[in-house]
């Protein structure tokens, strides 16, 4: 691993130098700063430290783009970065960047892309001093910015595209005049402290296709069934106080919709059974709200490409639809803690990439079907606290990838078996408060990886094994 060589510089004629994706260390030589024909210097994706010259515009007045991304910088921006008058993209990404971004920054008139992502800048965020009808992108997310957003940002910034604020500790209200940013893509204000309710133009920016508010103190019912966002792919509203319902017509009038994640918020109402023409949803999370009414009975019907379905914590009731086991790339299904009853489907065993599965504290009854243990890449399996009864299927102690398994709380009777040759792996085995008889299996002796294991309050007899490790 080598610096880049200083005598670099003695190239008087460079115009582009792309040194991106290698292994170069050591700083940057100043020497780069004194090619006044440079254009662009890419160097992203590479070892290198130290920090920015601070006159380093001085003699690159034709510097176009500087890309610096994915390195281990140090130190400020320079105070002087504003005389890079053709400055149009600056990258310093996921860098150790510190201090505050200089207030002329904003007035470079050529500016079209500032990325500052994932750095240690810190200091108020002052956006209202800039006029850039040029500027479409500007990721400033995971830093310490702290501030409010300017009233009139969308008249500042009008051909905004891409704003990204994440993971800071902004304050204050969403400026409604982001919606006069009529090519707005994409809108991350994701874990600050923002309050107050989404602007309703908002709602009529239909180019927008990301809109991730999480982890906020934002209120107010959510307009879904009226919004015209008909570009949206990416919903994420967790983690706030919003309320509203679905729209009948969701999957109709979100029709590139690909990540839904209402999360710990107060919506309420049914799932509407036109989820299933959500044919490109990806993950599906409305957990930890007041959802009613049963799930609809068609819901996995086109729904092949989901592979995240979480709906635990409301008060969905009636049966699990058998067509869930249509929904060939789920890998995490979680319907815990809801009001849901009847038997488990047997069709959930043909979810061959399912790797969590629970069902815990509803009202499930019947016996667990011996066909789940054909759940190939299961690892977690957890139906504790329910009214199951039956024998424990042997088959589900043949599941070499399972390593979490919880039945307790149930109503399980009779020995606990496994098939010949059992491969399972498990760490934690919870089959506590049953009605199991016999005694404890000698393959329990032989599970070298258990780590947990609670066979209490059952009527089981013989010696308990010993846990690896205790």
């Amino acid at each position: 691993m080598d610096s880049i060589p200083g005598n670099i510089g003695n190239l008087s004629k460079l115009e582009e130098l792309y040194l991106g994706h290698n292994n170069f260390t050591g700083v940057l030589p100043k020497t780069l700063f004194n090619i006044s024909s440079l254009r662009i210097l890419k160097a992203g994706r590479n070892m290198l430290s130290g920090g920015l010259p601070w006159d380093m515009c001085k003699n690159t007045e034709n510097l176009e783009v500087l890309s610096l991304f994915r390195n281990f910088l140090s130190g400020h921006i320079p105070s002087t970065m504003s005389y890079c008058q053709s400055l149009q993209i600056l990258n310093l990404e996921h860098n150790n960047i510190h201090g505050r971004i200089p207030a002329d920054i904003w007035n470079t008139s050529s500016l079209q892309s500032l990325y500052l992502w994932t750095n240690n800048l810190t200091g108020k965020l002052d956006l209202s001093s800039g006029n850039s009808s040029i500027l479409t992108t500007l990721t400033l997310g995971i830093n310490g910015f702290y501030g409010s957003l300017p009233n009139d940002l969308g008249f500042r910034y009008p051909n905004l595209e891409f704003l990204q604020l994440n993971d800071n500790k902004l304050t204050g209200e969403i400026p409604s005049t982001l919606s006069h940013c009529t090519a707005f893509l994409y809108m991350d204000l994701n874990s600050n402290n923002f309050t107050g309710g989404v602007p309703a133009d908002i709602w009529n920016v239909s180019s927008l296709q990301y809109l991730s508010l999480s982890n906020n103190s934002l209120t107010g019912e959510l307009p879904l069934a009226s919004s015209n966002l008909s570009a949206l792919q990416t919903f994420d509203v967790f983690g706030n106080g919003f309320s509203g319902s679905l729209p009948q017509d969701l999957c109709f009038r979100y029709p590139f919709l690909d990540w839904l994640n209402l999360q710990r918020n107060q919506f309420y109402g049914p799932i509407p059974s036109s989820i299933s023409h959500c044919s490109a949803i990806g993950t599906i999370d409305l957990s930890e709200n007041k959802f009613t009414g049963s799930l609809p009975s068609v819901m996995g019907r086109n729904l092949s490409m989901l592979q995240n379905l979480v709906l635990a914590e409301n008060k969905f009731t009636g049966l699990v639809p058998p067509s869930i086991g249509n929904m060939s790339n789920l890998w995490m299904l979680d319907l815990s803690q809801n009001q849901l009853s009847g038997k488990i489907p047997p069709e959930l065993a043909q979810l061959p990439n399912l790797d969590g599965f629970s069902l815990r504290e509803n009202q499930m009854n019947g016996e667990i079907p011996a066909e789940l243990g054909r759940l190939a890449s299961i690892g977690r399996l957890y139906l504790q606290s329910n009214q199951l009864t039956g024998k424990i299927p042997p088959s589900i102690f043949n599941i070499s990838t399972l390593h979490e398994l919880d039945l307790s709380r149930n109503q399980l009777s009779g020995e606990i078996l496994a098939e010949q040759g059992q491969s399972a792996r498990i760490e934690k085995l919870h089959l506590k408060s049953n009605n199991l008889t016999g005694k404890i299996p000698s393959f329990i002796f032989n599970l070298t990886t258990l780590q947990e294991l609670t066979l209490s309050m059952n009527q089981l007899v013989g010696i308990v094994p010993p846990v690896s490790g205790s």
